[in-house]
């Protein structure tokens, strides 16, 4: 599957970034870093597979936020289980295997944009 991976807020550089690909290990890096921010680091990484179709993980101060888009805003999802660097890192890759098996994974909430 081809993706688009854009990271910024990092407080290593890098801050930013944007990698194109087909390969999944490609993302290990940039996942691996993001999970690494500490802090009150607003850092966040998006994995696109089209237009306005996403997954993506926030950092915030009170912990981690995933999201995921289908198509348009009006498919907007926010997780509300408990998100930890390990369900971020098994989502992106599920994601990327086949983008609706996260739908049943986890439990999300249709959220406004």
């Amino acid at each position: 599957m081809k993706f688009t991976l854009e990271w910024e807020g990092f407080a290593s550089r890098p801050s930013g970034g944007r990698l194109k690909g087909t390969d999944a290990s490609a993302v290990d890096p940039s996942l691996a870093r993001f999970q690494g921010e500490t802090g009150d680091s607003d850092a966040f990484i998006i994995l696109s597979t089209g237009p306005q179709t996403f997954l993506q993980a926030a950092r915030r101060s009170s912990g981690f936020v995933l999201e995921y888009q289908q198509g348009d805003t009006d498919q907007h999802f926010e997780c509300t289980d408990n998100v930890t660097p390990r369900l971020i890192e098994a989502l992106f890759h599920l994601y990327l295997d086949n983008p609706a098996k996260i739908a049943i994974l986890v439990t999300w909430q249709k959220i406004d944009v």
